[in-house]
C-alpha cells in the first residue's frame, strides 16, 4: 500500500519557526585506518564515547595474538611430528619386510618370503607416489606458445 501524493494545495509545514534559512553545509570527515589497531588518538576518541573502550581494544589485540602465536606453535609441533615420522617409519617398515622376506626365503618359506618382499616394494612404489612434491604452476611451461606476429613467415 502506498501513499497518496499531496495535492496541489498541500503545503509543507514549516519546522523553523519561520526564519528563512539558505542552504545547510555539513561537513562529513570519514578517518580509517590500516593495520591491526587504530592509532592513539582514535584510542582515546573510542574511551571518550565509550569510557574503557580503548582499553578493550589494546587487550583484544593482545589477546588475539597471543591465541594466533600458540595455534601456529600447535601447526608448527605438529608439522615437525610428522615430518620425523615420516622419515622414520617408511625405511623402518621397509627393513622389517626386507628382512622377514629374505628370512623367510633363507628358512624355507618361499612364498612367504616372495609375499613379504614384493609387498615391500609395492609399498615403497605406493609411498614414493603419495609424497611428491607440489609443482609450482608457475614453473610450469606455458601450455600452448602462441606464434609472434612481428616474426611470423607469412607470404605478403
Amino acid at each position: 500500500m502506498t501513499p497518496e501524493p499531496p495535492g496541489d494545495s498541500h503545503v509543507p509545514e514549516r519546522r523553523d519557526r519561520g526564519e528563512a534559512q539558505g542552504p545547510r553545509k555539513y561537513e562529513e570527515i570519514v578517518e580509517f585506518w590500516a593495520g591491526p589497531m587504530p592509532d592513539p588518538e582514535t584510542l582515546r576518541e573510542f574511551n571518550r564515547a565509550v569510557p574503557g573502550a580503548g582499553d578493550l581494544i589494546v587487550r583484544e589485540f593482545r589477546e588475539q595474538g597471543q591465541h594466533r602465536r600458540a595455534i601456529e606453535q600447535r601447526e608448527s609441533k605438529a608439522y615437525a611430528f610428522g615430518t620425523r615420522v615420516t622419515a622414520v617409519v617408511p625405511p623402518l617398515v621397509d627393513a622389517l619386510l626386507i628382512v622377514g622376506g629374505l628370512g623367510s626365503i633363507l628358512t624355507g618359506r618361499v612364498v612367504v618370503g616372495a609375499t613379504l618382499v614384493i609387498l615391500e616394494m609395492l609399498l615403497v612404489f605406493i609411498i614414493r607416489m603419495s609424497y611428491r612434491p607440489a609443482v609450482v604452476p608457475s614453473a610450469l611451461p606455458p601450455a600452448t606458445e602462441q606464434p609472434d606476429p612481428e616474426n611470423s613467415d607469412s607470404a605478403d
